[in-house]
């Protein structure tokens, strides 16, 4: 490569002396007019320009912001030296335009975990959602498969394993000496956790209170509607009794408000996924159009 650069710039010198001793040669005879050499040399190389485009139509290497100019015109391949200095920038050029398109690829698998990791974070929240509702509908998890990860390969999941596994007797006994000392480790934390203690009695176990716990609960019946039967209730009972009956209705009203507020928000997070979705979908396309490209480049 090295090689061709330096007979490039000496084809250039001599180019320029060439034209600077006929530039001398016609000061000595006495000629009307002249050629600015400044002139002759712009001609030369936009020839030189020129010829070189007309040998590179149809070729996509330029595509991939890879240079070309190094290269032999291919009508002035004579010599088996120059075919094979060819050869050889031929397959420099082919390990750049490949190299320019991995650059390409990686940036598209860099953006596909940033799209995972968007998605992963969202099912989140729609998990959530969906224990709210009470709804269980399976929530789509994409992830990388085995060929864009091959280490994929030698996980093995429980799933997949279908017969029980075998323990032996002193693995048994290991695995009951362990679940013992955990209950014990346990009951010594609750003898004086002071912590746990206080958060249950002061916020009933829970640091934040949600709103969709709190309506998850039912109001109490007044005792007497569960001692008596209605016909012995007196007047107050009767008036506590309807007041209850409409704390019951407002909560139901409240349950329903919130169900359609958190389904709203449910479809709005899976239309951002889809919007997600489809936008790296026109990604992968034009990565494709890429590597067409890019193959198309290599067989030229």
């Amino acid at each position: 490569i090295e090689r061709r650069r330096i007979e490039i710039a000496e084809k250039k010198l001599r180019r320029q002396i060439f034209s600077e001793s006929s530039t001398v040669h016609e000061t000595s005879v006495d000629v009307p007019a002249r050629e600015d050499p400044s002139t002759l040399d712009n001609e030369e190389e936009h020839r030189e320009q020129k010829t070189q485009s007309i040998a590179l139509i149809g070729s996509v290497s330029n595509e991939f912001q890879v240079d070309t100019s190094i290269l032999y015109n291919q009508f002035e391949l004579y010599t088996p030296e120059q075919k094979w200095t060819q050869i050889v920038l031929l397959n420099n050029l082919i390990y750049k335009i490949k190299e320019a398109f991995n650059k390409e690829f990686e940036t598209a698998y860099q953006r596909k975990l940033q799209e995972l990791a968007k998605i992963r974070e969202k099912n989140i929240r729609i998990k959530q959602i969906n224990a709210d509702l009470d709804d269980t509908t399976p929530v789509w998890e994409p992830d990388l498969t085995e060929k864009e990860k091959p280490i994929l390969l030698f996980d093995v999941k429980d799933s997949e394993v279908k017969v029980e596994r075998y323990y032996t007797p002193e693995q048994l006994k290991q695995l009951e000496e362990q679940r013992l000392n955990e209950e014990r480790r346990r009951q010594m934390e609750k003898l004086d956790n002071w912590r746990e203690r206080g958060l249950n009695e002061m916020m009933g176990g829970v640091l934040q209170v949600r709103r969709e716990d709190e309506l998850k609960k039912e109001i109490p019946k007044p005792p007497f509607a569960v001692e008596k039967p209605e016909d012995e209730w007196t007047e107050m009972e009767k008036q506590v009794y309807q007041q209850y009956l409409q704390r019951v209705k407002e909560q139901q009203e409240e349950r329903d408000k919130l169900r359609k507020v958190l389904s709203t928000e449910a479809s709005k997070i899976n239309e951002q996924i889809q919007e997600n979705c489809d936008a790296f979908e026109q990604i992968l396309i034009q990565l494709h159009r890429r590597r067409i490209l890019a193959q198309t480049a290599v067989i030229q």
